[in-house]
C-alpha cells in the first residue's frame, strides 16, 4: 500500500494561504467520509491510516474528526510532488 505520509511525520502545516479544500469550507475537521472525499480514497484507506497513526484524528462520542489543515497540507504535499 501507498504510504500516505513518511513515517513519523503526522504534523504537515499549510503553507500560504491558498486554499485546496473545496470553495466555502470554513469547517475546521472533518469526518472520515468528507477526508476521504476530498483525498479522492476510500473511507477504509482513510480509517486504516488514522490506525496506523498516519493521519491525525480525535474521536468524539462516535465521531471520528480530521483536522481539515492536516488534509488540505496532504493536498498541497502530493500537488509538489507531483510537479
Amino acid at each position: 500500500m501507498k504510504r500516505l505520509l513518511p513515517e513519523g511525520n503526522t504534523k504537515l502545516l499549510p503553507e500560504g494561504n491558498t486554499k485546496l479544500l473545496p470553495e466555502g469550507n470554513t469547517k475546521r475537521t472533518l469526518t472520515k467520509e468528507e477526508a476521504a472525499r476530498i483525498l479522492g480514497v476510500s473511507k477504509e484507506t482513510v480509517h486504516r491510516q488514522i490506525k496506523a497513526g498516519k493521519i491525525p484524528a480525535v474521536r468524539i462520542g462516535r465521531r471520528v474528526l480530521v483536522p481539515a489543515d492536516f488534509v488540505e497540507a496532504l493536498l498541497r504535499k502530493w500537488e509538489k510532488d507531483s510537479e
